[in-house]
């Protein structure tokens, strides 16, 4: 029952009242259910993009705490994010930094060569055409959108949008478990787990718990 409130996306103290459990532990199952979706995360070998495809990139503080005069403390958490608009799913990753020599592997590692990839100006990501990707730039001091060749970021943005509110939800910020919450984040998007399908998603949890805990 309480695994069935986590794939509803309930509010943990909510389904502690309505299943007559302890909020503890409503909280342990809700943590064995982000294991499952984490462990299914892991097994995927699927890539994006390919000939055709475009795909946006974009990297985001998560975390982002200050102190003395607005200076950022170093815990600060780097996100990159992959998201491919004909598939559309996206991929994060944490990453230490934002350089090329940490970018450009974890892009050849995800993204098919051929592919179309829209990104900002960051100087990361300048190298990416010569590892056989169609690389176009968004300046967004000009604007969300490219004027000349329409290119947009759009689609990882909104992912960042979706997945910060989820994070402050959560408290995030502080919560240990917060890789786990990133995890849970793609589950939920790469297997379509929307609110207008809630047993089909259940089957699809029972599925892949059923992968993670064989009998």
């Amino acid at each position: 029952m309480i695994c069935n409130f986590w794939v509803l996306k309930r509010v943990v103290t909510a389904t502690a009242y309505e299943t007559e459990n302890s909020e503890v532990s409503a909280v342990h199952w809700y943590n064995y259910c982000r294991d499952v979706s984490s462990w299914k995360m892991n097994t995927l070998t699927q890539v994006l993009g390919g000939v055709g495809s475009i795909v946006h990139i974009d990297e985001t503080v998560l975390i982002k705490r200050k102190y003395n005069r607005g200076k950022l403390q170093a815990n600060q958490l780097w996100i990159l994010g992959i998201y491919d608009t004909t598939l559309r799913k996206v991929y994060i990753e944490a990453i230490p930094n934002r350089s090329a020599a940490v970018l450009v592997p974890i892009n050849k590692r995800l993204v098919l060569p051929g592919s179309t990839i829209h990104t900002d100006e960051w100087s990361g990501y300048r190298q990416l055409s010569n590892h056989g990707y169609i690389h176009h730039v968004v300046n967004h001091t000009d604007g969300f959108r490219n004027p000349l060749d329409g290119t947009h970021t759009s689609s990882i943005e909104s992912s960042w949008s979706r997945l910060k509110r989820r994070i402050r939800a959560v408290n995030g910020s502080r919560n240990p478990m917060i890789y786990s919450y990133l995890d849970e984040f793609m589950y939920r998007n790469w297997f379509h787990m929307t609110m207008k399908t809630p047993m089909r998603n259940w089957e699809v949890f029972l599925e892949h718990t059923r992968e993670r805990h064989p009998l």
